[in-house]
């Protein structure tokens, strides 16, 4: 069926290695500062050479963080989760928290990052155009419009 299942073993390695791949987005952006859409670019050439030793260090500089800067939880580190759901099923005239936002793709994160479209950042839905298939959301004062694909995948809270 296509279905991996890995060892407790296996799991925790695999931990291990998403944990010093999202400290090392932290890092990047908070103690280099590096623009926010390279950073996971970025990570994906530290995450190996990052030692024990150094995930501690990091941790303790980066003040334990429970989040990358796209708003992933960090293995081992994470707090309770808030109920979320995508913004795709947020009301006209709601307003949400983004919490988590996709992490791949670095042109639309410089777009959501020159938009302030990160976690932690309160939106509020203006419109809901299912006919065009857009979101229309203020932030800030200023509407920005997404296709409804893009808002399906930012994820937000009440």
């Amino acid at each position: 069926g296509k279905e991996i299942k890995l060892t407790p073993k296996g799991k925790e390695l695999a931990e291990s290695v998403v944990r010093r791949h999202r400290l090392a987005e932290r890092m990047v952006v908070e103690m280099i500062g590096l623009e926010w859409h390279k950073a996971h670019r970025e990570a994906h050439r530290l995450e190996h050479a990052i030692s024990p030793e150094v995930e501690e260090r990091l941790l303790q500089v980066l003040g334990y963080p429970d989040t990358n800067p796209y708003g992933r939880p960090i293995p081992g580190y994470s707090s309770d989760p808030v109920p979320m759901r995508s913004m795709g099923k947020a009301l006209q005239g709601e307003t949400v928290r983004v919490q988590q936002v996709p992490e791949e793709d670095m042109s639309l994160l410089a777009f959501f990052d020159s938009n302030n479209i990160k976690p932690g950042v309160a939106v509020t839905v203006k419109e809901l155009a299912a006919f065009k298939g857009t979101i229309t959301l203020r932030i800030d004062g200023e509407e920005v419009v997404l296709g409804m694909e893009v808002a399906q995948n930012i994820m937000v809270s009440a």
